[in-house]
């Protein structure tokens, strides 16, 4: 009885002393790795994104800020408006 072995493509002759033969479970295995890979890139690249959008928003906000509303704390005081911090002790 022959071995059970894993399933292979046997491709063409090459040259007289080489064959080419893949192996289908590492030739799936290669194209999930590379798929979880191609995924993460574009994860990684849209909370990039996502994150610069924000950082844009939030400096028009603060250059449109005046910062005329404030609240005192202790440490100085903060405006109402953007949360800017101004005042206190520096460390």
């Amino acid at each position: 009885m022959k071995p059970e072995t894993a399933r292979s493509y046997r491709g063409t002759v090459i040259d007289d002393n080489y064959v080419l033969s893949l192996n289908i479970k590492w030739l799936l295995q290669i194209f999930f790795a590379l798929a979880t890979l191609l995924y993460a890139w574009w994860q990684v690249e849209n909370r990039i994104s996502q994150l610069e959008q924000e950082s844009v928003v939030s400096n028009e906000k603060i250059e449109e800020c005046q910062h005329l509303d404030y609240y005192d704390t202790m440490t100085g005081a903060v405006c109402n408006d953007c949360g800017f911090e101004e005042g206190g002790e520096e460390e």
